[in-house]
């Protein structure tokens, strides 16, 4: 995170710091096996980092992109699921909203073990839903009242993104390749948009998706998605 004199007022560099701060704080308070380390932070006038773990394996991103002709065994598929479920469900125990789950933000170690990384945006959840409301994430992953602005929402925001992130490990593909990103945010909010599950995912897997991106969530637990 780089807050240098590139023309940004002082009320943005101001605020920039306070996000740095506010990442950091829930970060480094984090263990869990499929929770990235965070070891320290940096900072000057100019710029901060933070310093974390070093994971060999790279993005999860990159590690699909990689398999996206062959495909991933279906055992490696709900290995790498339920690594990232079971980091998930760690954050939510401790109120933590990471808000900006997507397989850019998901490492992996020198084992293939899935790591939740990038707490830029995450926040503790509010008693009061009132106050989660704002656009942050990542079109493609933001589920639909997120992509609305103000609506209030929850941690299930975090459980929608999963969803996609579940239909890329499976495909080991982008899930909306021909759509821009403004185009992206309408037909989800107000078409329902949601990525093609193939004919040939398994039932079981294909259900797990289609809940977490349910338009009207129940309220799953992850143990019901993943018992584990």
């Amino acid at each position: 995170m780089e807050w240098g004199e590139d023309g940004r007022t002082k009320s943005e560099i101001a605020s920039m710091k306070k996000d740095f701060r506010q990442e950091v704080s829930i970060w480094h308070k984090l263990d869990h096996p499929n929770i990235t380390k965070c070891i320290g932070a940096t900072t000057d006038t100019d710029s901060a980092s933070v310093i974390t773990e070093y994971l060999s394996g790279g993005t999860l991103k990159a590690f699909l992109i990689q398999n996206r002709k062959k495909k991933l065994p279906l055992k490696t598929v709900k290995r790498l699921a339920v690594d990232l479920a079971k980091g998930l469900s760690y954050l939510h125990s401790k109120n933590i909203v990471h808000r900006d789950v997507k397989t850019e933000n998901v490492l992996l170690d020198k084992d293939g073990r899935v790591k939740i990384a990038d707490f830029g945006v995450a926040r503790l959840e509010a008693s009061n839903l009132a106050e989660m409301t704002g656009y942050t994430g990542t079109p493609g992953y933001m589920a639909p009242d997120r992509g609305l602005g103000s609506r209030p929402y929850n941690r299930k925001c975090d459980v929608y993104s999963f969803g996609i992130c579940l239909w890329e490990m499976y495909c080991c593909d982008m899930p909306y390749p021909n759509i821009t990103f403004s185009e992206l945010t309408s037909a989800v909010v107000y078409k329902s948009l949601r990525p093609e599950i193939s004919k040939q995912c398994p039932s079981s897997l294909a259900k797990v998706m289609k809940q977490c991106w349910d338009g009207e969530p129940k309220g799953q637990k992850w143990r019901r998605l993943f018992p584990c």
